[in-house]
C-alpha cells in the first residue's frame, strides 16, 4: 500500500530526498509523490544522476549549531573517497561498519567502493565482539572511534593485512596501538 506514510510524511520524505540528490534543478521531485514504492523511488533517483549528477547534500547533526543541508559537489566527493581509500590500502574489498547516509559513510562504503569497482560488506547489523572474524586478507574497515573501541574490546585477532579507517572524531592513541596489536595492518584517521 505505497510506502507507508500519511500525505504530510510523504511530502517531508520526498522533499528530504528530492534536495539530498538535487532532483528539483530536473523537476523530478514530483514523480516521488506517485511513486508506489521505495524501489520505485530508488529508481527515479537513479534516472535523475544518470541525468545530472553535480552535487550532493548532507544534513549535519547540529553538534555545532543548528542543523543543515550541506551541498558537495559530487565529482570533489568522487576524488577525495578514491584518493583516501588508495592512501588507506590499496583495499580488495571495503566493510563498513557506518551508516551510508552520513558523508563518511557514503564516502567510504559507497563511492570509493563503486570508483575502485570493489565489494561492500555492510557489518553493522554484525556484534562487535564477531565482526574481526568476518574480515580476510585486504579488507578495510570503516568505523568511527566508538566503534572501533567495541571491536578492540571483544579481542578478536584481524586477519593478515586488514586495513582499517576511521573519523568522525578523535581516536586515542591507546586505542590505535590496541587495534595494531590485534594485528591490524595500517589504520588512517581522518579527522579534523
Amino acid at each position: 500500500d505505497g510506502v507507508g506514510l500519511d500525505s504530510l510524511a510523504l511530502l517531508n520524505a520526498a522533499q528530504r530526498v528530492a534536495d539530498v540528490f538535487a532532483m528539483r534543478d530536473l523537476g523530478y521531485e514530483d514523480y516521488l509523490l506517485v511513486a508506489r514504492t521505495l524501489g520505485e523511488w530508488a529508481e527515479l533517483v537513479a534516472k535523475s544522476l544518470a541525468v545530472r549528477c553535480e552535487s550532493i547534500a548532507f544534513r549535519s547533526s547540529g553538534s555545532t549549531g543548528a542543523p543543515k543541508s550541506c551541498s558537495q559537489p559530487f565529482a570533489e566527493l568522487v576524488e577525495e573517497a578514491v584518493t583516501l581509500a588508495r592512501l588507506a590500502g590499496p583495499p580488495q574489498r571495503i566493510v563498513s561498519c557506518v551508516a551510508p547516509q552520513h558523508i563518511y559513510g557514503f564516502l567510504h562504503s559507497i563511492v570509493s567502493a563503486a570508483a575502485l569497482g570493489l565489494e561492500t560488506v555492510d557489518l553493522r547489523a554484525i556484534p562487535p565482539g564477531s565482526r574481526a572474524g568476518r574480515l580476510r586478507a585486504g579488507d578495510l574497515v570503516v568505523a568511527t572511534p566508538h566503534i572501533w573501541s567495541l571491536i578492540a574490546e571483544a579481542g578478536e585477532r584481524f586477519p593478515d593485512g586488514a586495513l582499517g579507517m576511521t573519523s568522525t572524531a578523535p581516536m586515542s592513541p591507546d586505542l590505535y596501538d590496541r587495534l595494531l596489536g590485534l594485528g591490524l595492518s595500517r589504520l588512517t584517521e581522518i579527522y579534523g
